[in-house]
């Protein structure tokens, strides 16, 4: 009966530390261990970001007399941040609680959009960035530079407030049918993703709706019936929907 006892607070202690052990990998899991202090990230972010944030706090936390001046400093280093918490517990260890910025679209192949910045993709999470749609800007010099540019490496730039208009105008269901593509404030195009040689271009102030897309899919139809996407010359359809009610519609050679 002893014997039989042992064996069952034996079972009873195994199940115990098995129980505390999956506890304690999830707690790890979840936090930053940095220098006693703990920090817990919530969002978009990579991990090779939250390590580097995590250890720039820790720099921070150790040089600083506040906490509001190390909030100050992260902040302005991390543009990327959205919300930041940072609570001192009883044994003087501080807890941080980070959230990221929403990325909104992948610009070009190697930059993401998201609020009005313009950020480099691998500071957010590469299945994040696989789900973005994806807007082709011909040239990004007119990207207006970050105000602490000296301070940070992660944010390129600044949108202008007339494309951040119309990056988050453009509908999700648009991109499933077209390739977007910007080449500057005034000329934005559609391309059409079964017919590459038609082109839709528009002014980045007004999207075009379900009447221009309707009437520009039938100028599509007719050209394909008349055989003009067939010819082996290189060119390109373009209907040009910047004019009130009226649709201008003319061939370029391919490429623009």
């Amino acid at each position: 009966m002893k014997r039989l006892f042992r064996g069952i607070l034996v079972i009873v202690l195994c199940i115990s530390v098995v129980g505390v052990s999956w506890t304690v990998k999830r707690f790890v899991n979840s936090f930053f261990s940095v220098k006693g202090h703990t920090v817990q990230f919530h969002g978009s972010f990579s991990e090779k970001q939250k390590n580097k944030i995590a250890r720039y706090l820790s720099e921070a936390i150790a040089q600083q007399e506040s906490l509001q001046s190390v909030e100050s400093i992260l902040r302005k280093k991390f543009p990327s941040i959205k919300t930041m918490k940072l609570l001192q517990a009883g044994n003087r260890k501080i807890c941080v609680f980070i959230s990221s910025i929403q990325p909104r679209l992948l610009i070009n192949t190697d930059l993401v959009f998201a609020q009005q910045f313009v950020f480099k993709k691998d500071i957010f999470d590469a299945q994040v960035i696989g789900q973005l749609e994806r807007v082709d800007f011909m040239d990004i010099q007119f990207l207006v530079q970050s105000d602490n540019d000296q301070e940070q490496q992660e944010c390129i730039g600044v949108l202008p407030e007339q494309f951040v208009s119309t990056m988050e105008s453009i509908p999700h269901d648009l991109f499933d049918s077209h390739r977007v593509l910007c080449q500057d404030k005034t000329r934005w195009w559609l391309q059409d993703r079964q017919q590459g040689k038609f082109l839709i271009l528009f002014n980045g102030e007004q999207i075009p709706g379900k009447k221009y897309l309707c009437a520009c899919n039938q100028i599509k139809k007719a050209l394909h019936e008349q055989g003009e996407f067939s010819k082996k010359v290189a060119q390109e359809w373009v209907a040009d929907i910047r004019f009130d009610d009226q649709i201008i519609l003319f061939a370029k050679a391919g490429g623009r």
